[in-house]
């Protein structure tokens, strides 16, 4: 079986991400400076946010902080998947490779997703422009569509920038991944109809084209799947996009059953978008797209319905669509399943982490537990030749003393980067790609206890 190599002396994690508050896929927690309008202007759920930051340490999200060249290319890297690399000698002369972002900069680079600012340089601590921070995300996108961004026409360009009032200002060499961006639904300009291209992106803005980034080619059903059945992963998420008009009075409204609510999950409120116009218009129409996230394996119908919440009469509209989740979200999950775990060491020497409850349990295609503060869940694969993963995690939203908040953002750091593991009699170790002991632990499971 492969797997790791030999227990080898506790290394020194760098823990700066975490003060940073830019730790990949961490912890989710609550955040004092988010409300409902910040997460309604840029359709995003506050659950979402913790896939590519986790807040700053003094419990705040800072959504209208700019955000660096660096910053940025972390958390795409965390919110997309991007392998991490370190090779041996640097790209860009400003990145060594002691640099916190080395690996994180040169995974973009070997990606095709950055390209430097000119000179070997690659400008780590400059301010983030919108439209740089578009040109990452949408060659990634491009590269998993396998659509080469070369081959878009100027007709092309300019049929999807050219209802953007500032379109001029969109640099030559980034004027097809602007345009891809704008078709793909990556980005939708502000609220005066500008694109901004040379405005500095804030954290709030960044979070959210990488979250539209994720969803792009989801699963997305409209009026012709009415009927239709879907079937999902435990964790996807998929899409219904319904034709509706608010000002008649008549509004969507998902219809959750006791066997759907168990099976599947509204995320945050429908976003609706009105039709374009020249001119504002009243009365114009628009579309109403609702999301949804898979919990666990099971078939249930979707209803929706298109009525007068005031009213008593039928709703005027109906859409239904059979969802079928699958048990195992991907990859073999056999080796490990029905197995629970209590964190006994890790390559972290700042932290003992018999000093918190750490468990992790594995049950039809997810690993779920307790990581200090907040209970967690998600996909993972194991195969019977030591390979490891795991997918994307949820957490609760509960905020903790600092050393066990710490605790919990190292262990979700290193869980994230486990690739292979090892059983041995009662112990299960988790390692990284190069072999290297990442997180060992103990069979069973210890109860949280109240001090």
């Amino acid at each position: 079986m492969a797997g790791c190599n030999t227990r080898a002396m506790i290394v020194m994690l760098v823990l700066i991400a975490s003060l940073l508050g830019l730790s990949s896929t961490a912890l989710a927690a609550s955040w004092d400076d988010i409300d409902d309008g910040v997460l309604d202007a840029y359709g995003v759920a506050l659950e979402d946010l913790s896939q590519v930051s986790v807040g700053f340490p003094d419990g705040s999200w800072r959504p209208w902080q700019s955000i660096t060249r660096a910053q940025f290319v972390k958390m795409a890297d965390a919110a997309l998947a991007i392998e991490l690399v370190h090779p041996e000698t640097p790209t860009f002369s400003d990145v060594p490779s002691g640099d916190p972002y080395y690996e994180h900069v040169e995974g973009a680079h070997a990606a095709g997703l950055i390209k430097g600012v000119g000179g070997g340089l690659f400008a780590p601590a400059s301010t983030l422009t919108r439209e740089q921070a578009v040109g990452i995300v949408a060659r990634k996108v491009a590269a998993d569509q396998s659509f080469d961004l070369r081959g878009m026409t100027e007709a092309d360009v300019v049929a999807a920038l050219g209802g953007f009032a500032d379109v001029a200002s969109v640099s030559s060499g980034l004027r097809s991944e602007m345009a891809f961006a704008v078709i793909r639904g990556l980005v939708r300009g502000d609220g005066s109809g500008a694109l901004a291209p040379q405005a500095a992106m804030s954290r709030i803005a960044a979070a959210a084209v990488l979250l539209r980034a994720k969803e792009v080619d989801k699963i997305v059903l409209d009026e012709t799947d009415d009927g239709a059945t879907v079937k999902v992963k435990v964790d996807d998420r998929f899409k219904v996009s319904l034709r509706g008009n608010p000002t008649t009075g008549f509004t969507w409204t998902a219809v959750m059953s006791e066997e759907a609510a168990a099976i599947f999950r509204q995320v945050g409120e429908p976003v609706y978008v009105p039709d374009p116009a020249e001119e504002p218009t009243v009365g114009v129409g628009g579309v109403y797209t609702f999301t949804f996230e898979a919990l666990a394996a099971g078939e249930a119908v979707l209803k929706l319905e298109y009525a007068r919440p005031w009213e008593t009469e039928p709703p005027l509209q109906t859409f239904t669509a059979t969802v079928q989740v699958e048990t195992t979200p991907g990859g073999g999950t056999a080796v490990l399943n029905g197995t629970t775990w209590t964190l006994e060491a890790w390559s972290v020497s700042s932290l003992d982490p018999g000093d918190f409850v750490i468990t992790a349990a594995f049950e039809d295609g997810r690993i779920s537990g307790k990581a200090a503060v907040n209970q967690y869940g998600g996909p993972y694969t194991a195969d019977e030749n030591g390979a490891f993963s795991v997918g994307t995690l949820a957490q609760t939203l509960m905020a903790g003393p600092e050393p066990d908040m710490l605790a919990e953002s190292t262990y979700f750091d290193l869980l994230e980067q486990a690739r292979s593991y090892r059983l041995d009699d009662d112990h299960l170790t988790l390692c990284a790609e190069d072999g290297g002991e990442l997180l060992v632990f103990v069979s069973g499971s210890e109860s949280a206890t109240e001090e």
